[in-house]
């Protein structure tokens, strides 16, 4: 293919000019100042005091997240004894009717529930419904079919929801900033 195409490529390209004029006077050159800003020495023992810290704090406390998961199972655990230990409406149970932006977490925490086993979501005639799982079925390492959904929710949907399901009250308590 190569001995094809090299006669069509034999001649070099025709040397043509610009439309217009170049610079001829370099541009003059801005010196650059070369100045390090020089940061406060810090001891060696005021960074291992600050590192300890950090990690009672994090081994100690847990993370916000994981308060909130859990304090979202002890809802749950309520609400569903409440509900004579039947399933409650997953929409029920995470929609809050005051803030979008606090049902989208809530949301977000279930799925720690799910994905730890804690609670489980099932869909009967077509409405997704949640309950918790009992200790004994995580411990004793059941097998669960664990399948994975991901879902959308727009304030259109949202404000749908309040409406079909009439909540006027969040199930779940939320935060306090």
């Amino acid at each position: 293919w190569g001995s094809q195409v090299k006669p069509l490529l034999r001649k070099s390209p025709v040397m043509t000019f610009m439309n217009g004029s170049l610079r001829l006077v370099a541009p003059e050159r801005k010196e650059r100042s070369t100045q390090r800003t020089q940061r406060p020495r810090v001891k060696d023992s005021e960074l291992v005091a600050t590192q300890s810290t950090v990690v009672e704090t994090t081994e100690t406390g847990g993370t916000t997240t994981e308060k909130r998961v859990i304090k979202i199972l002890e809802t749950l655990i309520d609400a569903y004894k409440k509900n004579n230990k039947s399933a409650i409406s997953y929409f029920k149970f995470v929609v809050d009717p005051n803030c979008f932006g606090a049902t989208i977490e809530n949301i977000f925490h279930v799925s720690f529930l799910i994905k730890e086993t804690k609670a489980k979501i099932f869909i009967e005639d077509g409405i997704p419904y949640i309950k918790p799982l009992k200790a004994s079925k995580q411990s004793m390492g059941e097998v669960v079919e664990k399948k994975q959904v991901v879902t959308n929710m727009n304030m259109y949907e949202w404000k749908r929801l309040i409406e079909v399901l009439d909540i006027s009250e969040p199930m779940i308590t939320p935060v306090v900033a």
